[in-house]
């Protein structure tokens, strides 16, 4: 989300991810990133498009039906967007601003953004409430198969970095937009720009930064960067986001 006033969004959003988890029985997990903070070393810094007074956030639902009924019928929910939209970047500042320019604000303002189908890899135990270390990294694969080789190398990476690393919690791998999960569905967002077919985006939590770092040294990690790079559009076409500090509830 592109954010205009960090100070009143960041508590609106965590108070009712905390919310959600507890009242909404389909809504199993919410985990407010917040803002971006310092890449580790060896990381090559994200653009500032990505960073500056831009707030991260990742809610899971059982299905669409549960966002779509559940969720937006739930009356705190309907509070809560009345006070969270207007901190949109582009939302108008007038209040009266006819329902059209409000949601191309809301549109604008969340560019980029993924609402779909995706799959998520947890380890056993892992699904309580606390404060982690989450990394999200975004790949431009060199061709649409590329990138469901790309989801399939990391699904069987993230079953291993599981069972082998005590500190690995988490990940969520977000499709290319247009191309969704198959059978499943695709990106609901309105198009903010074009297609996107070769996109993949990987979430991942770990229970520290030191977890992370040592993840990254891993052998199992070193052994799949050759496969990783010769599915990606070069180095440049990666960019890595790291949140120290973000807030996860879930479901016991």
């Amino acid at each position: 989300l592109d954010c205009k006033d960090i100070p009143t969004c960041l508590p609106l959003v965590l108070e009712d991810a905390r919310v959600q988890v507890v009242e909404e029985e389909e809504a199993p997990r919410f985990s407010v990133m917040g803002l971006p903070t310092a890449p580790s070393e060896g990381v090559p810094a994200p653009p500032a498009a990505l960073t500056t007074e831009q707030v991260y956030w990742l809610a899971s639902f059982a299905k669409k039906e549960s966002w779509a009924g559940a969720h937006r019928a739930r009356p705190s929910n309907q509070e809560f967007t009345k006070k969270f939209m207007p901190t949109f970047r582009f939302w108008p500042d007038d209040p009266e601003a006819p329902p059209p320019e409000k949601m191309a604000g809301a549109a604008k303002s969340m560019a980029g953004s993924y609402m779909g189908p995706c799959w998520h890899l947890e380890r056993p135990g892992a699904s309580v409430d606390g404060t982690v270390y989450t990394v999200r990294v975004e790949l431009t694969c060199k061709s649409p198969e590329a990138a469901l080789e790309l989801i399939e190398l990391t699904k069987a990476g993230k079953i291993k970095e599981l069972e082998l690393e005590e500190g690995s919690l988490r990940c969520t791998l977000v499709p290319p937009s247009q191309v969704g999960v198959p059978d499943k569905g695709a990106n609901d967002m309105p198009p903010t720009g074009p297609p996107d077919l070769t996109k993949v985006t990987i979430i991942e939590t770990y229970k520290t930064k030191a977890d992370y770092e040592a993840h990254r040294k891993a052998p199992h990690v070193l052994e799949d960067a050759p496969k990783v790079t010769e599915l990606i559009n070069g180095p440049e076409s990666v960019t890595v986001l790291e949140f120290d500090g973000t807030t996860h509830f879930a479901k016991p």
